[in-house]
């Protein structure tokens, strides 16, 4: 009896050193559990500090698929198109779809090629320079490769060889009544409407707005459906 009562006390004495180390490794894991989740939280706020810094730093973050300063931007058209505007007394550019805008004092410069990414004048007086720039969005009906809407105003210069190319019912450069366009600038320029479609001036059954050529050479036609060259 005293030999079975000596093994019942070894296996407590056993199972209660189990439990006990079962019950600091339970401890440990959680303290380099809190400690793990510490560095995480670290991380996470020097993360918000460097981006509150950038913002402090800059005014406002730069748009992604633009290029440049607060001053002068460019436009790629192989990455995007650019809508302008002005709002509150600031002109104002957005290179994905009017979902974003950002504030510049300068001027715009748009380069490249694309086939879908176009340029667009919503409000406000701009000045834009096309560099070596062709939009070809003449399978997409209705659709302009450069519109400016009625009240606003570009000065355009041209750099190197630029094409318009729009849809049917679009002017090649859209410029309807109310909207102004000068061009200048020592480059080349060629518009080309859709169907009634002017090469420079109003869409299908649209007045043109002003357009005032000083420099440069300027190609435009109407839109194979009677629209007007200029």
């Amino acid at each position: 009896m005293e030999i079975q009562k000596m093994r019942c006390y070894d296996s407590f004495a056993k199972i209660s050193k189990h439990r006990n180390n079962r019950l600091w490794r339970r401890r440990r894991g959680r303290r380099s559990r809190g400690k793990t989740e510490l560095k995480v939280w670290e991380k996470t706020l020097a993360c918000v500090l460097s981006l509150a810094l950038v913002f402090t730093m800059f005014g406002t973050l730069p748009a992604m698929a633009g290029s440049g300063t607060a001053g002068d931007i460019t436009v790629h058209l192989a990455d995007c198109g650019v809508i302008l505007r002005n709002s509150g007394g600031a002109n104002q550019y957005s290179t994905n779809g009017g979902e974003n805008w950002y504030d510049y004092t300068g001027a715009v410069t748009v380069t490249g090629t694309s086939t879908s990414n176009t340029v667009a004048v919503q409000s406000g007086a701009h000045s834009v320079t096309l560099s070596n720039a062709s939009i070809n969005v003449s399978t997409v009906f209705g659709a302009s490769a450069f519109s400016i809407a009625s009240g606003a105003s570009v000065y355009l210069t041209i750099t190197g060889t630029n094409v318009l190319e729009s849809g049917t019912g679009a002017a090649g450069l859209q410029v309807p009544a109310g909207a102004a366009v000068t061009i200048g600038g020592s480059g080349s320029l060629e518009t080309d409407g859709g169907g009634t479609g002017a090469g420079i001036g109003g869409g299908n059954k649209e007045n043109g707005g002003t357009a005032i050529i000083t420099d440069g050479s300027i190609t435009a036609h109407g839109g194979s459906s009677s629209g007007a060259g200029i």
